[in-house]
């Protein structure tokens, strides 16, 4: 293991020839040192595969798990009051001068009138009671995998990771990244619903063998 990254210096996965299934070489838990990194990484790769067109960040959105999860459930079903098809996952992690929580996150939805996002994130920013600050942007399409991992920043610091887990899930279950009941996770724009440990394993599959074909 790189100590610096987190990072294993064999393969993460593995193939069983007998079942046909890649296995993991890893303990995978979210409070081990090593690998939350590495699960980190694995998650921006299924972002990636899954295509989101926007990157979007809402700031004062509360300062404990609960709190945020059920503020951010009402602006999630504030905006699909409006867009049916908004599919979004997201982190939370606190200001770096500790004055509150701020998200970061990326969506995709179905084609519609794009002129009325403003207006529609907007409105849902206020009615779940978030921070004024919002910003978001289209993504550019030849954004790399490694773009999506900003939300999870704060997990390569041994200083902020403690203080992410503890914002993103309870004592006895860690999350990384939350994201909507269905939809969000899928094979490309346009391409089937996946869960997202499916995801996980299509995308480091590609990288992989991208990867091998770099090679040779």
């Amino acid at each position: 293991m790189d100590k610096n990254t987190g990072e294993t210096i064999f393969r993460p996965y593995g193939y069983n020839e007998v079942n046909g299934e890649w296995v993991s070489y890893r303990c995978e838990r979210n409070v081990c040192e090593a690998c939350v990194v590495i699960n980190a990484r694995r998650i921006a790769g299924a972002i990636h595969l899954s295509k989101p067109t926007h990157a979007l960040s809402l700031t004062l959105v509360g300062d404990d798990y609960r709190t945020i999860c059920k503020t951010m459930g009402y602006f999630s079903n504030c905006v699909r009051q409006t867009i049916p098809s908004f599919r979004w996952a997201w982190a939370v992690e606190m200001n770096p001068g500790e004055t509150g929580c701020h998200v970061h996150g990326y969506f995709h939805c179905d084609a519609f009138d794009f002129g009325i996002l403003p207006d529609v994130l907007d409105e849902a920013r206020v009615y779940a009671g978030v921070g004024k600050e919002m910003d978001f942007n289209r993504i550019d399409d030849n954004a790399d995998p490694t773009y999506f991992g900003y939300p999870m920043k704060s997990l390569v610091d041994p200083d902020l990771r403690e203080t992410f887990l503890n914002l993103n899930g309870l004592p006895t279950r860690r999350f990384l990244i939350h994201s909507s009941q269905s939809g969000f996770w899928r094979e490309g724009a346009g391409g089937r619903i996946l869960r997202r440990e499916e995801a996980e394993i299509i995308a480091h599959r590609q990288s992989s063998s991208m990867k091998y074909s770099e090679r040779h």
